[in-house]
């Protein structure tokens, strides 16, 4: 069977990426996502939750709650999952329809630079889509606007204060407008920058996932903070079951280690100051941004240097618009063979 190409590219896909260049997938250093190099050490699993169906514990619900910050939360499999049903509830929301009275398109605001599933989702629903570098202002928002805010941004890193976000909030709400916030690698930024909706708002969603952060992306797992009746709406079309058993033991694990979780935020910005300082030494004068996640740096030649890092075996993302490349934070004995790659970059040296 003929391999599947994604309409969408991401990090992560080694095999393909190998390929390409004619390469086997063996002794990569893969930095080509921005999940944690370390990942929650999840103890073995009782085989209980092989066994019997998925179940959202009481426990693991206030641990969410807790960790979150937040009181409406709806556990999830990832981000992603509800990325794509979210254009179907909304446009199905018969107050929301109300308010288009079917006679102007759906208008959604999407970061000109951002994760580009937000922006495809979308255009499956024939929305019509408006870039920004800078979030809309009020005069620029319509009746009915949809603003999709990634926070920090993947791959630019840029962060917005909770205010900002708010007062774009209630712009919105005064519009009966939507607004969407992933907040998919918040995790590593300080509690005073997480947003959590006022009253929460009808048309107001919050998005967060454990693969980032804690590096455990293969469980597929996160969750979606908005008021009761968005979230019944949310389940119903998820359905039942929609996070397996051993996910949610394993979800449950990691939000309660709360000493775990702060060796890991002192690790991580200690291991991105490490790659800064390299990037910085490696490419003088370049604009590097970023989170303790991952770093970006902008270069006029990014897609030549992508290419001869994959030829030395060093797979990085390279963004979108192909004027930057964003590298995964390397483990502390990766960073030498970082470094010699970067060494053998012709522009630079």
């Amino acid at each position: 069977m003929k391999e599947i190409t994604l309409p969408v590219v991401h990090g992560g896909q080694l095999s393909q990426v190998a390929a390409k260049f004619g390469l086997d997938d063996q002794g990569w250093l893969d930095l080509s996502t921005g999940i944690s190099p370390i990942s929650y050490p999840v103890p073995e699993v009782p085989v209980e939750y092989w066994q019997k169906l998925p179940h959202v514990s009481e426990q693991l619900l206030q641990l969410a709650q807790s960790y979150y910050r937040a009181d409406n939360v709806l556990i999830s499999h990832g981000s992603q999952s509800i990325i794509q049903c979210l254009p179907k509830i909304i446009q199905t929301d018969l107050t929301f329809n109300s308010v288009l009275d079917g006679k102007q398109p759906l208008r959604v605001w999407i970061p000109a630079s951002g994760y580009r599933e937000h922006r495809y989702c979308w255009q499956k629903q024939q929305a019509s889509i408006i870039e920004y570098q800078q979030l809309p202002l009020n005069t620029q928002i319509k009746t009915g606007d949809i603003v999709v805010v990634i926070n920090p941004n993947n791959p630019t890193g840029e962060l917005y204060q909770p205010s900002f976000i708010h007062q774009l909030a209630q712009q919105l709400a005064q519009k009966q407008g939507w607004l969407i916030i992933d907040e998919a690698f918040m995790d590593v930024c300080a509690p005073e920058y997480w947003y959590r909706p006022a009253q929460l708002m009808t048309r107001c969603i919050v998005l967060r996932s454990t693969g980032k952060f804690f590096g455990l992306a293969g469980i597929r797992a996160g969750c979606v903070i908005a008021n009761d009746n968005l979230l019944t709406q949310i389940a119903t079309e998820l359905g039942p079951w929609h996070v397996n058993g051993v996910a949610l033991w394993a979800m449950e694990q990691a939000l309660a280690d709360t000493q775990w979780q702060l060796a890991q935020r002192q690790r991580l910005a200690q291991y991105a100051n490490a790659l800064l300082t390299m990037l910085t030494r490696h490419f003088p004068g370049e604009k590097i941004s970023g989170t303790d996640l991952f770093k970006t740096v902008y270069l006029a030649n990014s897609q030549d240097c992508f290419e001869q890092l994959c030829q030395q075996k060093v797979y990085v993302r390279l963004c979108d618009e192909k004027n930057a490349l964003r590298f995964g934070i390397p483990l502390p004995d990766d960073l030498d063979r970082l470094d010699q790659a970067l060494l053998q970059l012709k522009a630079y040296h």
